[in-house]
Order: C-alpha cells, then sequence, then structure tokens
C-alpha cells in the first residue's frame, strides 16, 4: 500500500522543489506537511525539536515555509504569497 508520509521522510533528506499533498482531509495533509518541513530543515534531519530550525518552525517563525489550506486563497493572501515567493528568489 502506497504511503504518502514514508514517501516524504524518505525524500526529507534530498527534497525537491515542490511537493503536492493530498489526503482524505485537510487536518491529515496539514500534520503529513507540518512533519515533512520539520525533517526537512531539521539540522539532523530528524525533527529533533532542540535545533534552530526546529524552535523557529514551532514558533511559526520559520520564513522559507508557507502553508495554504484548502479553503482557497483570498486577495489579502495572493499579495502575502507574492510576496513570499519574491523573498525566497
Amino acid at each position: 500500500m502506497y504511503n504518502q508520509k514514508q514517501v516524504f521522510f524518505t525524500n526529507a533528506k534530498n527534497p525537491a522543489a515542490t511537493y503536492l499533498i493530498t489526503a482524505k482531509s485537510a487536518l491529515e495533509a496539514a500534520e503529513v506537511a507540518e512533519a515533512f518541513v520539520q525533517y526537512v530543515f531539521c539540522m539532523d534531519k530528524n525533527a529533533c525539536g532542540s535545533c534552530i530550525f526546529c524552535q523557529k518552525f514551532a514558533d511559526g517563525n520559520l520564513t522559507d515555509y508557507l502553508q495554504i489550506d484548502g479553503e482557497g486563497i483570498v486577495m489579502e493572501d495572493a499579495h502575502g504569497i507574492l510576496d513570499f515567493l519574491a523573498n525566497a528568489a
């Protein structure tokens, strides 16, 4: 059986530029995305929870991460996304 979480965690050490996460619920998709991001940005690549990147993620201050929910994007969000992408370049 296909296990999306296992695929993401296997790829965390050498991630692709983008991923599309699908799930039965928005909550499940968010949980997978957040766990994967912790693995990718963790200095030890294991979501240690104690390195500077894990701490920034836990505090909501990881500037390289933008999560968009499935409810759609309002204009204010679109401007924020454009700003995020412009600063990421």
